[in-house]
């Protein structure tokens, strides 16, 4: 998959969300990842929005999110200059046996163990494409299951 990311500025207003996920919905294109977070001004959030550039004119997009209201501004991310990040949380039963692995694994990726009750969780803020190897590491041990909060971005410029 060929994976672009737009960020966009706008205002905390209701149906701003409602808007752009309508506008992605009737031109048939999917999101991947979409996350939302308040600015240091309470008035604005940044929206991150991962799309499947293949199956997605991510021009038309960013021209189309442009035009909706409560939008102020529209960046496409650069995976090689801008800041990426996303969070995993990984949740396997205990079993002592697999344990060691389980643990080079998290060490290796430097994953955050926390014990509850008679499972153990792995929490890994990185990069989306290490997320993407601690996962496909963890599946190989078939004690996984795991959720992802979607990308966040930040431009460096």
């Amino acid at each position: 998959m060929s994976q672009k990311i737009l960020t966009a500025l706008v205002e905390n207003k209701a149906g701003v969300l409602s808007r752009i996920s309508s506008l992605f919905r009737r031109r048939s294109f999917n999101i991947d990842s979409l996350t939302v977070g308040k600015t240091s001004d309470p008035e604005f959030s940044w929206m991150t929005i991962s799309v499947d550039s293949k199956k997605t004119n991510i021009i038309q997009v960013e021209k189309q999110l442009q035009k909706l209201i409560n939008i102020l501004e529209v960046f496409e991310i650069s995976k090689k200059e801008d800041f990426l990040r996303e969070t995993v949380l990984v949740k396997i039963s205990f079993d002592s046996k697999k344990l060691a692995n389980v643990s080079k694994i998290s060490e290796k990726f430097s994953a955050k163990k926390v014990k509850k009750k008679k499972k153990i969780i792995f929490e890994l803020t990185d990069d989306p494409k290490n997320i993407e190897n601690f996962i496909s590491e963890m599946k190989k041990l078939k004690i996984y299951d795991f959720v992802r909060t979607g990308i966040t971005a930040v431009r460096t410029q």
